[in-house]
């Protein structure tokens, strides 16, 4: 992610639209379903169609039978009230501000009494809180929680956090980690220098997603996908164009990615948005594969201490490494294997 002085022109990564915006769902056990549902909705003492024998003696399926659902099993399993809830708490967070239950129900194609019922329910349990104005909602104390806690458990960001608050002191500009989920670049961390640098504060938060395909950290996240996965991930998607470099079709985005790899690290001056600069490269897992990225990102006249291939480059390099040594990478072990 570089940062740009000015705010980037509409759509540019500053939010992503809201998870699932325009999509419906099924309403199960109520005799109805909302346009677009899967057919067939169930009630609550139907016979699970599908289910394995052992479902039908009251064993559940193993959580690994659940991380892979065959698809004739997926109105069994799916709950859309909870989903319902989920999006609506992703709508409120990647808004990036207060929303009205009319702009809820709007990003999840809801009707305004259920959008209502659904902002009641949240607020009750503390994961939305309304403003002072009785109108807006924002995420509540109880997802930042869970977030934490998620994070908290996290051996990359535990791994990378001293490297990252190393690289902003030494460098004087934002550090951040990141991950790949899908064809979004997900910020998991970020440093900022100490008081008293350059007078300069990222805007990237914990959370923000950016489009991998529009990003640096994005090429270099998806370079070890074979052209084959690629084309897989991005069948049918559009790839918006934020600057005259942005990759908008499948060829070009895999030259992007394999000359990440390649190089093993992206320097970038207005790729993602004019007058940003960043410098990116990976961080590695035990198994020798990308398990994140990291970088230096802010407008381009913040990088002061002279070129970023010389000046900049090296102390990513080495943070990444003192990083994937962390997590168990060892870099002999590796190349023995590629041998």
């Amino acid at each position: 992610m570089e940062d740009a002085p000015a705010s980037p022109p509409a759509g540019a990564g500053e939010t992503t639209a809201p998870a699932g915006a325009g999509e419906t769902v099924a309403t199960v056990g109520s005799g109805g379903t909302d346009p677009g549902a899967p057919p067939g909705g169930l009630s609550g003492r139907a016979r699970l169609d599908g289910a394995r024998d052992d479902d039908a003696q009251g064993r559940l399926p193993s959580p690994a039978d659940l991380a892979k659902p065959r698809r004739d099993n997926h109105d069994v399993y799916f709950v859309p009230g909870l989903a319902r809830g989920l999006r609506a708490l992703e709508a409120v967070g990647e808004a990036g501000r207060p929303m009205t239950i009319t702009e809820i129900g709007r990003a999840l194609d809801l009707s305004r009494s259920s959008a209502f019922r659904l902002v009641y329910t949240l607020t009750h349990m503390k994961f939305l809180e309304a403003q002072e104005d009785g109108r807006r909602y924002a995420l509540g104390p109880r997802v930042l929680n869970l977030g934490f806690a998620w994070l908290a458990g996290q051996d990359l960001v535990q791994a990378a956090r001293p490297e990252l608050e190393r690289l902003a002191a030494e460098t004087g500009v934002a550090a951040h980690l990141a991950i790949r989920d899908a064809r979004d670049v997900l910020y998991l961390d970020a440093a900022q220098p100490p008081s008293g640098g350059l007078e300069y504060v990222s805007n990237v938060k914990t959370g923000a997603r950016r489009p991998a395909h529009a990003s640096p950290m994005g090429w270099l996240l998806l370079c070890e996908l074979s052209p084959l996965a690629l084309s897989a991930l991005y069948v049918d998607v559009a790839m918006p164009a934020f600057t005259e470099h942005t990759p908008t079709d499948l060829n070009a985005l895999n030259v992007r990615a394999a000359g990440a790899g390649a190089r093993g690290h992206v320097i970038s001056r207005g790729l993602l948005a004019p007058g940003g600069a960043s410098v990116c490269v990976p961080v590695r897992g035990r198994d020798g594969m990308i398990a994140g990225a990291i970088d230096v990102s802010a407008p381009e006249a913040a990088f002061r201490r002279g070129p970023l291939e010389t000046a900049y480059l090296p102390a990513l390099t080495a943070a990444a490494a003192r990083i994937s040594a962390r997590l168990g990478h060892d870099p002999d072990r590796a190349a023995g294997h590629a041998g």
